[in-house]
């Protein structure tokens, strides 16, 4: 049976998801509190249908109005699985917990992107062959869990399961990689500035 999703968030990553399982043959609505990205969105996933009982509600916006949107919208999908595509899940987790979502929520954080962002730079096939980390609650249900995979799999990515604090462990250690080899080159150049003196 075809996937039935909704996606909260029309950016790169939110209209990346509606592009793949439009792909994929499932359904697909698209939403975004700004009109303009909302249609230009839709008009790439060339009319989304409105979606009223979705296997998954993908909320991809940023971390810091997760916990609102989870609010506005749980009851209004009462039987849906949701996910979210932030970059942090400790505090997600907390959020979470807090919000009597546990059973049906999974944190997830597919690692893929491009230089470019918004719904414009948005394609089918972003996250095929790429990892999409899931951090799933201890009361996550085997239903939700599923479903978060299908997704996944059906978008053609890699699940990786860990727990939210190794993968924001891991994260932090590769985002701050950048810098400690520009500090590790900056400090050689300088003893080799002094030695060559």
């Amino acid at each position: 049976k075809a996937l039935r999703v909704v996606v909260i968030g029309a950016g790169l990553i939110g209209t990346s998801i509606a592009l793949g399982v439009k792909r994929s043959g499932g359904l697909v609505e698209l939403i975004d509190s700004d009109g303009r990205a909302a249609a230009l969105a839709n008009d790439l996933v060339e009319r989304a249908e409105v979606v009223t009982d979705p296997d998954l509600v993908v909320v991809a916006t940023p971390t810091g109005v997760l916990l609102e949107i989870i609010k506005r919208y749980k009851d209004i999908y009462a039987k849906s699985t949701f996910i979210d595509i932030g970059s942090t899940k400790t505090k997600v987790s907390v959020d979470v917990l807090s919000s009597d979502m546990e059973v049906r929520f999974c944190p997830t954080h597919p690692m893929a992107g491009r230089e470019l962002d918004g719904a414009e730079a948005a394609q089918s096939d972003l996250f095929v062959g790429k990892s999409w980390v899931i951090t799933p609650l201890a009361g996550c249900s085997e239903a939700s869990l599923e479903v978060t995979k299908r997704l996944i799999e059906t978008l053609g990515a890699r699940v990786i399961q860990m727990s939210p604090e190794d993968h924001d462990a891991a994260v932090a250690a590769v985002s701050h990689l950048p810098q400690v080899i520009s500090s590790l080159l900056a400090s050689q150049l300088r003893s080799e500035e002094h030695t060559s003196e």
